[in-house]
């Protein structure tokens, strides 16, 4: 063949092992050693798994070991598994190697301080030199960051990447702590948090929860502003827009937790029978279940999920349910009750 085969320029090195090779399998059984993640540019003495039995194939590229102990600069002696890949490539050429990687056996571990002034609490995974917090529905991954001794900010994510560059956390929970009793809340926003600038950047994305507004319950309004940004040396919070976003896209809107829009209204109605702000509400009241599966909200509506999707779409960047659409989870806000009332004429409302 013309086709020249590419080499392998990375390797998997165990240090300080014992074992036994037989030749007729070609395999190989090892007991004890260390592997590091200098390859990825950790310090060795930082960064490091201490292995115990394991066995591998002298004819695979791939190791991995099911019971080791991480070394970290976070944590020591935590257990867990280890997989490791030899990549192929250009020698000499730099290649982003999502290896070593290791995944923790417990699912919670308190961090304080995982960097300055911001508390980790979740699960434990390396991934070549990024640091991943792993987290699930039931125990998400939680970053807590701390203004003058207080919790001021909380995320909880199924992920949070931590590289020297920054931290990142996509589609997340979070809360910004304002007094004793209020906050500004999103039931899912990209968090990134730049390590050089020091700042904070909350946005919102274009699908499912992300696009629902930012709920004030301290100034009781909804803000559909695309981002809010901290910079931890103030004390105040800016609101803004993506870098990518044009100028005609630059738009924020805030509406009043009492503001009634008779038009709105109409208009989700279309040539429904039942309005579905109506159709909602009325299950939840019924019920007494105003956070339900996304099945249990198509039911309300009469439709099949396929055909309810778009309608929970539209009502979710409207503000007037929260929809995580990764675990199929539909909740009625304050928003949907406030318009049912409103229209049957049971509370006051502010329209200009």
């Amino acid at each position: 063949s013309s086709q020249r085969e590419v080499p392998f320029s990375d390797s998997i090195v165990i240090e300080g092992t014992d074992g036994v090779i037989d030749l007729s399998r070609s395999r190989w059984d090892g007991e004890g050693g260390i592997v590091t993640w200098e390859k990825v540019g950790l310090p060795r003495e930082e960064t490091f798994a201490e292995l115990t039995a394991y066995r591998t194939s002298m004819r695979s590229t791939n190791f991995s070991c099911d019971t080791v102990e991480l070394t970290t600069p976070f944590e020591t002696k935590v257990k867990g598994k280890i997989n490791d890949r030899a990549k192929k490539g250009a020698l000499n050429e730099s290649l982003e190697l999502p290896y070593p990687q290791f995944l923790s056996f417990k699912a919670s571990f308190d961090i304080p301080n995982f960097i300055e002034d911001v508390n980790y609490s979740g699960g434990f995974a390396l991934e070549g030199e990024e640091f991943v917090g792993v987290g699930n529905s039931e125990s998400p991954a939680q970053l807590t960051f701390m203004r003058n001794g207080k919790v001021f900010v909380k995320t909880a994510s199924s992920q949070v990447r931590v590289s020297d560059k920054q931290l990142k956390a996509p589609n997340g929970k979070v809360t910004i702590y304002l007094g004793l009793q209020d906050s500004i809340s999103h039931t899912g926003l990209d968090v990134s948090f730049v390590r050089e600038a020091n700042e904070l950047q909350l946005t919102r994305g274009n699908s499912g929860r992300s696009q629902s507004p930012f709920v004030n319950s301290y100034h009781k309004m909804d803000m559909y502003v695309e981002q809010i940004i901290w910079n931890r040396s103030e004390s105040k919070l800016k609101l803004g827009f993506n870098f990518a976003t044009s100028q005609q896209q630059r738009i924020a809107r805030f509406e009043s937790f009492d503001y009634y829009d008779e038009r709105l209204y109409q208009r989700l109605q279309g040539m429904e029978q039942t309005h579905p702000l109506t159709a909602l509400y009325d299950y939840a009241y019924k019920y007494d279940k105003f956070t339900m599966d996304e099945g249990t909200a198509a039911t309300a509506l009469k439709r099949t999920i396929t055909q309810a999707k778009s309608t929970l779409l539209d009502l979710s960047t409207l503000g007037f349910i929260a929809y995580d659409t990764e675990n199929g989870i539909v909740t009625v806000t304050q928003k949907t009750i406030h318009f049912v009332k409103a229209k049957a004429r049971k509370s006051d409302f502010d329209n200009e």
